[in-house]
């Protein structure tokens, strides 16, 4: 049958099936003889599977030929050093290790350095004594706080009865002079023993804390217990933790906060907290404005004194607040500029190239035209984002405070001009009244320094005094390892006081109201017995007011003004106006002159006013004062069309104090105001 119509393929197709099978059977043969993926590393070669055996009975033979030889005894290794070696020990045991005698005398080189040559010889340190503070005139201050100081310390809230406010406050300001250069000289004196090491103390001045005691008058005459007057709430202070347990770690964190000299002075002049009218500066202790009972008796010539002394004023508390506001800035890093608006327009036009550049796709060169782009570049993102607010803050706090001292120096130098003017014409100089600088608070450069403390818890009418202690750190702390046995008990304290300071002359508390009896005439009046004029200073609400009554014997001084809701009410009444010839009235004025007799409501206190030296009395000089500087700064402000940059708000106790204002008041002698 013939096959026609079948491929060849498949006609043959045992054929190709057969061949190639033995064509990979004799593939298989020839690798598996000829080819070398048998062979072995052998001595560092590749050696085939028949050289093996041979390799192994070489080196069977060498192995067999080393047991065979005869190896040496144990005793002929060691040799003498089997033998006894006694006798040699205790020989040397006797013998010198040194080749002299004695040993050489050395110095110490480590010790010398961490110690002085008292604590290396066992010798006692110099042991310290501060010198007592020296106590200054007490001053008072009024003003009205701030809400938002109540909001933040709730504490404040205790001090006043009605929650609405005004929040009206009247409060002390204890001040002391501290004497830095003899403390100083304390610290490197070797006068009571060896000098104590300047690295225990940083050889650095510091004032851990200022305690100022106070005590108040009795009704018999006497003075109660002593109490020390506590910081402002939210003030800053070491007080809590030492009363913890001071130990290592308290000691450098306060080296570490105190070595900042603005926190040196926060804690030694404490500022202030928000108030209306900023009444306190430290201006107020840090200069001299002159003596007010200098006032001429011509009225004319008078009126050029009080506008010499308020420019006096006004002059020497701003440039004690441009001092002060500079020395912050450089604690800061100096004064920078606002180059907000030109840094924008820059980052923009950066931005534009960036994005022209980038237009043809994107990659890793993006990051080079970013701040710390390229190498490391995320880094660079992170140190100028989040992690970086607090620059960014204090960046603009610098800028703040560079905007405001500008604005401060301006109005320095306006009223230094406004006073030559004034001076000019009075026939001075200004470098005749220039005041003394009291104004550093460097300890370590400053000769003295000037201290102080708020006590808002006095109450008026009361009489106080004060006392000072300051409290520096103590370098013994923490060494107490290296002092000599009778003084080891230095260094138990943290701190190291100074003598107590001789007390204060008393003060009494004024009241938010004062009157002064400026002008009597006898046989005047309705009823021919007499009448008086009486100023009556109010602070209310932020304001020190001012009013005159003209009354007579048997009327109340003071009363309430309805329309503005200002209680003036004094508690006193005039009693009797009589002449005196034995007082002139001054200036011009030729008529005898003549006294008022005033009484409190109570009937237990007279006082004899002189108009005379009413109208020339501190007191109601620093009032006056105090208005007619309110007036012009208010007048300032409405020209400029902006708020009085050289007078901000106030500061929180921690701060460095409020720049601004006046507000001084109270007087020891003065009866009326009590």
């Amino acid at each position: 049958m013939k096959n026609k119509g079948i491929p060849f393929i498949e006609q043959h197709i045992e054929k190709f099936v057969l061949g190639a099978a033995g064509a990979v059977f004799f593939s298989a043969i020839a690798w598996q003889v000829l080819g070398t993926h048998n062979d072995v590393k052998l001595d560092g070669r590749d050696a085939a599977p028949s050289e093996i055996d041979d390799a192994l009975a070489t080196r069977t033979q060498a192995l067999s030929a080393k047991l065979e030889q005869a190896t040496p005894s144990i005793d002929e290794k060691l040799g003498d050093r089997l033998k006894p070696q006694s006798a040699g020990y205790g020989a040397a045991i006797g013998a010198a290790v040194s080749p002299r005698g004695d040993l050489p005398p050395i110095e110490p080189a480590l010790a010398s350095v961490l110690q002085s040559d008292g604590a290396t010889a066992g010798q006692p340190f110099h042991a310290l004594k501060f010198d007592a503070l020296a106590m200054r005139s007490t001053i008072q201050v009024s003003d009205t706080l701030d809400a938002t100081a109540l909001e933040q310390q709730q504490e404040l809230k205790k001090l006043f009865v009605n929650s609405a406010g005004p929040f009206d406050l009247t409060w002390t300001i204890p001040s002391a002079v501290l004497n830095a250069k003899s403390m100083r000289a304390e610290l490197d004196s070797s006068a009571g023993g060896a000098q104590i090491p300047g690295f225990w103390y940083r050889s650095t001045l510091f004032v851990i804390d200022l305690e100022f005691e106070r005590e108040r008058k009795l009704g018999d005459g006497s003075w109660g217990d002593s109490a020390v007057v506590p910081v402002l709430p939210g003030q800053f202070s070491f007080r809590p933790e030492i009363a913890k347990g001071a130990d290592a770690g308290l000691r450098d964190a306060a080296f570490n906060y105190l070595s900042d000299k603005t926190s040196q002075r926060q804690l030694m002049q404490p500022g202030f907290y928000p108030t209306k009218r900023s009444n306190f500066s430290p201006a107020l202790l840090l200069t001299d404005d002159g003596d007010p009972t200098t006032r001429s008796e011509d009225p004319a010539k008078a009126k050029l004194d009080d506008e010499i002394r308020r420019l006096r004023k006004d002059l020497s508390r701003r440039s004690v607040d441009a001092k002060r506001l500079k020395e912050e800035l450089e604690a800061l890093g100096g004064p920078l500029e606002d180059t907000s608006k030109e840094d924008k327009k820059r980052e923009d036009e950066k931005r534009k190239e960036e994005e022209k550049g980038n237009s043809g796709g994107g990659g890793a060169g993006g990051g080079m035209g970013r701040p710390g782009g390229g190498l490391g570049g995320s880094a660079g993102g992170m140190a100028n984002g989040k992690n970086n607010q607090g620059d960014a803050a204090a960046k603009e706090r610098r800028i703040k405070l560079t905007k405001t001292l500008k604005e401060l120096d301006k109005k320095v130098a306006a009223a230094e001009e406004a006073l030559a003017k004034k001076l000019e014409a009075s026939g001075l100089s200004i470098s005749s009244v220039k005041p003394k600088d009291t104004t550093s608070s460097d300890l370590m450069t400053a000769d003295s320094v000037v201290v102080w403390a708020h006590d808002v818890s006095v109450k008026a009418g009361e009489q106080y005094r004060y006392r000072a202690i300051a409290k520096l750190y103590n370098p013994f702390f923490t060494n107490t390892a290296l002092l000599v046995d009778s003084q080891k008990k230095f260094g138990e304290s943290f701190t190291v006081g100074s003598k107590a300071s001789e007390w204060s002359e008393p003060f009494r508390v004024s009241p938010p109201v004062a009157f002064f009896v400026i002008d009597a005439q006898p046989g005047e009046g309705r009823l021919g017995v007499g009448q008086a004029t009486v100023e009556i200073f109010r602070y209310f609400d932020g304001e020190r007011r001012r009013e005159r009554f003209t009354i007579q014997p048997g009327d109340a001084i003071g009363s309430v003004k309805k329309q503005e809701g200002v209680d003036f009410d004094t508690g006193f009444y005039l009693v009797d106006v009589y002449a005196d010839p034995s007082s002139d009235r001054g200036g011009t004025d030729r008529r005898p002159g003549a006294v008022a007799v005033v009484q409190n409501a109570l009937g237990d206190r007279y006082e004899i006013r002189i108009p005379k030296d009413e109208l020339g009395h501190p007191l109601r000089l620093s009032f006056d004062d105090e208005i007619e500087i309110a007036k012009a700064e208010l007048k300032d402000a409405e020209l400029t069309g902006k708020p009085d940059l050289g007078k901000p708000k106030g500061d929180a106790p921690k701060g460095p104090g409020a720049p601004a204002g006046g507000g001084r008041e109270g007087d020891p002698n003065y009866g009326a105001n009590r």
